[in-house]
């Protein structure tokens, strides 16, 4: 299982959707099992945000899923998300444990998800002894 924290800052920038899609991509082709967990600072929460809505279909596009469904954010919004690829995972709670304006996110992995075997063709010969030599 590859785990990832993630920081972005708080400036929506156009070019972290597409720096994200290509990280996503780097790592959905080299990791079975990947968690991405952290403070993204994208409003998920608002559907009509068409950043966070640009955000949430390159993760339905590459097959990764997000969460979180709580609001994460002392102002009421969710931030911090739990991304997963290869498994199934469960966010228990959300707490403010008054540390800071963000809450804390409690996850457990649930099971494995069995993933469909990459196809390897293996083609057979027989050498005859003239060939081989």
């Amino acid at each position: 299982i590859l785990c990832v924290t993630v920081y972005r800052l708080p400036k929506q920038s156009a070019i972290f959707i597409q720096e994200f899609s290509e990280f996503l991509s780097i790592l959905h082709n080299s990791f079975e099992r990947i968690i991405l967990a952290g403070d993204f600072n994208l409003h998920i929460d608002n559907p009509s945000d068409p950043f966070s809505k640009e955000f949430l279909n390159i993760l339905s596009y590459m097959d990764f899923s997000q969460h979180v469904t709580q609001p994460t954010h002392s102002r009421g919004h969710t931030l911090d998300l739990v991304i997963t690829y290869g498994l199934s995972t469960s966010v228990s709670s959300v707490i403010d444990l008054a540390v800071s304006d963000h809450y804390c996110v409690f996850f457990s992995i649930t099971s494995f998800i069995q993933l469909e075997p990459s196809v390897r063709t293996v083609r057979k010969r027989h050498l005859t002894p003239e060939v081989a030599a």
